[in-house]
């Protein structure tokens, strides 16, 4: 196993996350996740719950990421970041965003919020920042 990936290294790797056609897709349980073997989408939603589009104003499979950008982090680091995603009319709650690529359908991250966000009526809002990104590559 490698201690150190170079510079160059990680930006290539974010570059080629930016090149995917990346989705995110809102997930309110996910208790039956493995990593190990729940690797596309599809078999995750099989298995953990996946935000109803039953009158919530969701989606099923999510929403594209949008305006993908990568850029090297003056920590020697890189990163890749998209525009802030805004769902309106939206009536849920959302815990975790899977990542994937849908021309793959293979997950390429899982973002954890580690709090219910619910949301009634109204819109919610995800900020990618210019400091953590979607992916961060330290």
């Amino acid at each position: 196993m490698a201690s150190s990936i170079p510079r160059e290294r990680r930006k290539d790797y974010a570059v080629a996350m930016a090149a995917k056609n990346l989705k995110i897709a809102f997930f309110t349980e996910m208790a039956a996740y493995d990593p190990l073997t729940a690797t596309t989408y599809t078999a995750l939603a099989a298995i953990c719950t996946e935000v109803s589009s039953s009158g919530t104003g969701y989606t099923t499979g999510g929403y594209a990421l949008t305006g993908k950008t990568s850029a090297y982090l003056s920590t020697n680091g890189a990163i890749m970041t998209a525009y802030l995603l805004s769902v309106s009319n939206a009536t849920f709650s959302v815990q975790y965003g899977v990542i994937y690529d849908s021309a793959t359908d293979k997950i390429e991250g899982v973002q954890d919020w580690y709090t219910t966000y619910v949301v009634t009526n109204g819109t919610i809002t995800i900020t990618f920042d210019n400091s953590n990104g979607v992916f961060n590559i330290q």
